[in-house]
């Protein structure tokens, strides 16, 4: 009984010692390992919330990040704006006349339209070296076409792109004295062969009649067409706007340009 009793008391006291040893070991290794979760959690709740800001959570730094780079990349266009420098000593590059015409050339501005394209989008695709400033609000490009002449983009609210003209060689009203009504497009491409850019918007969209621009040194010119019996082109309404305006789509389109930046 008394072997018993006393292998019972050392077995029980050499399990007390144990859970008295190893308690405060396991104890510490678990607030260590509670800490390094803790730190891991931590860590992982930040990378969560960057990843959220990111994907477009409810508090984002990504969008203030997008909107200052964005505003940046405004600047940067904006800082070549001088209406003193020539452009042919700024102009480096042309641009595909096709090219430009198949992404931006006749989607003019509308307050109709909800998308709007602007110079930042204009500028990625065909890179900006020659901005004038017309108004606080008014701006335009010039670009060299590849095909020969210049392409101008006017621009509105500093940014959106408005509308665009081609001006292969400089004119005048006067050497368009013998389109009357009736004439033949064909007969406005031998003074003008700028004008066949317009006739694409009639191939591309199979529009019964079409408009062509002008800009001329002494206004803006519209001819409107209509197809004869024949379905040939023909002249139907021909309009001068000597102060460079023209109201279309509910809203005033102004292509006046400075008088150096006609081609020669």
């Amino acid at each position: 009984m008394k072997r018993v009793t006393l292998s019972f008391v050392l077995l029980l006291a050499t399990s007390l010692a144990g859970c008295n040893q190893n308690p405060g070991k396991v104890t510490t290794e678990n607030l260590s390992q509670k800490n390094e979760i803790h730190a891991i959690s931590t860590k992982e709740s930040l990378l969560s919330t960057d990843s959220t800001q990111s994907t477009g959570g409810i508090f984002t730094t990504a969008p203030i990040e997008k909107d200052a780079e964005r505003s940046n990349s405004y600047s940067n266009i904006l800082s070549i704006e001088d209406n003193q420098v020539d452009c042919e000593s700024t102009i480096t590059k042309t641009i595909s006349l096709q090219d430009f015409r198949e992404q931006y050339f006749f989607r003019d501005f509308s307050p109709s339209f909800s998308f709007q394209q602007t110079i930042e989008q204009i500028n990625a695709d065909f890179p900006i070296e020659c901005l004038r400033k017309k108004k606080e609000n008014q701006r335009y490009v010039v670009y060299e076409a590849k095909e020969s002449g210049r392409v101008f983009v006017f621009f509105r609210d500093q940014v959106v792109k408005s509308h665009c003209v081609y001006v292969l060689n400089t004119k005048k009203y006067r050497d368009f004295k013998s389109i009357k009504t009736g004439s033949l497009f064909d007969d406005v491409l031998k003074i003008d062969k700028a004008a066949e850019i317009w006739s694409s918007v009639n191939d591309d969209i199979g529009m019964d009649g079409f408009r062509s621009l002008h800009l001329l040194t002494d206004g803006l010119l519209a001819i409107r067409y209509k197809q004869d019996t024949k379905r040939n082109a023909i002249v139907d309404e021909i309009q001068l706007f000597t102060d460079f305006r023209m109201e279309a789509n509910g809203t005033t389109y102004d292509y006046s340009i400075l008088p150096q930046d006609y081609p020669q």
